[in-house]
């Protein structure tokens, strides 16, 4: 079957808002992107698009830096209508009507995940998350849910990086990161999503084909993230022993 055809199977509409996961191999980037693209011609597509490491105090430039997201985002984030924000660590890409808006003030942001980042507007949004070829712990909006329920291990130092803003002058920035590498995690909330009817998968020509409800999710794991502030975390907490 169709990409076209195993969206709408899971319930996606071309009209839709959707938070687009591609593998890091794919053999067809240029392929699926322009099926992605023609699908989602009503709606909002949304990539990740920011880089995955950097040298201390590297630049930032949002016209020229690549994805470390693979093939396919990097192809989406290059083309002529494509939006891109401008947090170094957490860049997103985007295309459709009101996708700058979506995006806007991303580099304000401490955190690319923090309630005032465009994940948040998102949120709001609703729509999909689609995972192709790749499983849940590539799921970025898992990261935010996570910094909004209080849960999120933020790196205690701010890193530093410099944003390139177009006009040959460079903006100092100072970040915090995500540690603890709870997204290995993520996959736990798969049987859950499942059984709410909120998830649901297939086999593509790209790969399995995971689809989430972000609105549904979203409530759901927020509620349960404030109710278990460790359910992502990678093991029991440590106990220190009196002597």
């Amino acid at each position: 079957m169709k990409l076209e055809e195993l969206l709408l199977q899971c319930g996606v509409k071309n009209s839709h808002l959707a938070v687009v996961h591609c593998g890091m191999e794919l053999e067809n980037p240029r392929t699926l992107l322009d099926e992605l693209v023609e699908f989602f011609d009503q709606g909002i597509l949304v990539m990740p698009a920011g880089e995955r490491s950097w040298e201390p105090d590297a630049v930032f430039d949002p016209e020229r830096s690549c994805s470390g997201y693979g093939a396919v985002s990097e192809l989406f984030r290059t083309m002529k209508n494509c939006v891109r924000s401008a947090h170094p660590s957490g860049s997103l890409a985007a295309m459709g009507k009101g996708a700058e808006q979506l995006l806007a003030g991303h580099e304000k942001c401490i955190s690319p995940y923090a309630p005032s980042s465009p994940w948040w507007r998102i949120f709001q949004y609703g729509g999909k998350i689609i995972l192709i070829g790749c499983g849940l712990e590539e799921c970025a909006f898992f990261a935010a849910l996570e910094e909004w329920a209080g849960c999120a291990v933020l790196s205690r130092r701010f890193r530093r990086r410099r944003l390139a803003l177009g006009n040959g002058h460079k903006k100092r920035m100072r970040i915090k990161l995500h540690t603890g590498k709870h997204f290995l995690k993520y996959p736990k909330a798969e049987k859950l999503l499942r059984n709410k009817g909120i998830l649901a998968e297939t086999v593509s020509g790209y790969g399995m084909l995971t689809v989430i409800d972000l609105r549904e999710a979203g409530e759901l794991l927020l509620a349960l993230l404030k109710q278990k502030p460790r359910f992502f975390a990678g093991g029991r907490r440590s106990v220190r022993l009196k002597n």
